[in-house]
């Protein structure tokens, strides 16, 4: 199960590393087909990161830790800590304000879709060069997957000529599939400022690798030109790659820039160990991650190891009937509930992920610390040490406990 909070908080970090070495090395490259295929990349890359999750270093013996009572095997009696929550909670606006953005910004995705498919159908339609050209006066020079749309068409005019290459390079491109994906990410993440920066790099780099080819036929300073008529305040349809406002002046001076030299292609290299990094950070731990260890564990073997003291055979049975089919709860809001064998209860409080243990404090009190011989998502099995004073003198041991999920 994702657990949402970490995957945000991974996510939005492998996104701001990414785009930051983009800003830093790469945006003033004219590498712009290089650049799309980077910033792509880093998207998706920061989508599947968090999802990994590779351990290293969980399995044999681990230090065990010496305490001062039996713990989960032994008489700890429970009292029922649950607690009320309020419906009108955190717990319960978060997530019903989260859905609510959601459902609006999948709706106003889908009706743009539909509504731009609808303009289209009730369009005139003519074919140029194996491109479908769509005219509506609604439209100002744009493209929607394989259609260019246009409000008129004059194939003399020098602009019209300068547009529709622009255009045919969005369509040859699949920058609408690019709009789309960001799109839907935009929908799931749309509290995250982060991917609203993205949406802007991207379609900047869209941009500049259209008129990039432009100005292969035509003059830099005849293009400006063009873009600067052709330009009007509307912004149109999010779906749509057109002649954006806040992007025309990046454009003019893109395009006048001097190409950058083949040599510096090698740049890009460089984001492989980014890419490394980010793994080893956000895919890879050393230890135990809390999520693996929510949920209810089921006793199902219990060892005892004695090391001082008189024989302990009756206590060792009863510590095993307690544990062998009872039940560690561990709750994701830090609280703790073991159930004995027998259906009764028999601890309570709270519990937290130390370095590869678990740490329980005892109805507020008493802590103790289990350490994670190995874990895997089916399996559990704790290692600790005991030691108490009895009418028999001092008795300790290690006690070994595994549990099924």
């Amino acid at each position: 199960m994702i657990h949402v909070l970490p995957y945000i908080v991974e996510f939005s970090f492998c996104l701001l590393v990414l785009m930051g070495f983009y800003r830093l090395f790469l945006a003033r490259l004219t590498f712009f087909g290089s650049a799309r295929i980077y910033l792509l990349s880093a998207l998706v890359f920061s989508l599947i990161l968090p999802l990994f999750n590779f351990q290293f270093g969980v399995s044999g013996n681990l230090p065990v830790n010496t305490i001062s009572s039996i713990g989960i095997a032994g008489s700890q009696i429970i009292k029922d800590g649950s607690e009320s929550i309020p419906f009108l909670s955190i717990q319960v606006l978060l997530p019903a304000l989260y859905f609510g953005g959601l459902i609006w910004m999948l709706a106003r995705l889908i009706l743009g879709l539909f509504r731009t498919i609808r303009l289209i159908q009730n369009s005139e339609k003519k074919h140029y060069q194996g491109f479908e050209i769509a005219l509506n006066p609604a439209f100002r020079p744009a493209s929607f997957f394989s259609t260019i749309l246009l409000p008129t068409l004059d194939l003399e005019d020098r602009q019209y000529q300068q547009i529709m290459i622009h255009e045919s390079v969005h369509i040859r491109e699949g920058h609408s599939f690019d709009i789309l994906l960001v799109q839907l990410v935009k929908s799931i993440m749309w509290f995250n400022p982060l991917i609203y920066v993205f949406e802007n790099l991207l379609k900047e780099v869209h941009e500049f690798q259209a008129d990039q080819q432009v100005t292969l036929s035509y003059s830099s300073i005849d293009y400006s030109r063009t873009l600067v008529q052709i330009l009007n305040t509307n912004r149109g349809l999010q779906l749509l790659n057109n002649f954006n406002h806040f992007q025309t002046k990046k454009r003019i001076i893109m395009m006048h820039k001097e190409k950058s030299k083949e040599s510096k292609k090698g740049v890009f290299l460089f984001g492989i160990p980014v890419l490394a990094m980010l793994f080893f950070l956000i895919s890879c731990s050393s230890g135990v991650d809390r999520s693996q260890l929510v949920g209810t564990w089921t006793g199902s073997d219990f060892e005892f190891e004695q090391t001082e003291g008189a024989d302990m055979s009756a206590m060792i049975e009863g510590g095993k009937m307690l544990h062998v089919d009872g039940k560690l709860i561990l709750e994701e809001n830090g609280n703790y509930q073991i159930v004995a064998g027998q259906g009764d209860m028999n601890g309570s409080g709270t519990w937290e992920l130390g370095s590869d243990d678990i740490l329980t404090t005892f109805d507020g009190q008493e802590s103790t610390a289990y350490s994670i011989v190995s874990l895997t998502d089916q399996e559990l099995i704790t290692k600790h040490e005991v030691a108490f004073e009895s009418p028999m003198g001092k008795l300790a041991g290690i006690i070994t406990l595994t549990y099924k999920r």
